[in-house]
């Protein structure tokens, strides 16, 4: 009975809690920003000034480090289970006669 009345209190204070919620957002809840918040996002730039200098900073990183193939950073080297190997091997050699015999 005790524990039936928690349950129940907490489920109206649930919905009253998400009625304020909605009522809320009916009345179009404007957010305020702060000045300092303002003045820091005046001199990060806009969203697609930030991107666009983030992707050429990207591209001349990529450039200093030249080919993808020739980097010694490259050390992954996946360990691939022998029995995927033959389902592979034998997949392409299905593929492969299959291809010839059209």
């Amino acid at each position: 009975e005790e524990l039936y009345k928690l349950a129940l209190e907490q489920r109206k204070a649930r919905e009253r809690a998400q009625q304020r919620l909605e009522a809320e957002i009916r009345r179009g809840a404007k957010p305020r920003v702060n000045s300092k918040s303002k003045q820091i996002a005046s001199e990060l730039g806009s969203f697609s000034e930030r991107l666009l200098a983030r992707q050429n900073d990207a591209k001349r990183a990529a450039a200093r480090r030249g080919p993808v193939g020739d980097s010694e950073e490259l050390t992954f080297k996946p360990r691939i289970n022998p029995n995927s190997r033959k389902i592979l091997k034998s997949r392409s050699h299905q593929r492969h006669h299959h291809q010839h015999q059209h």
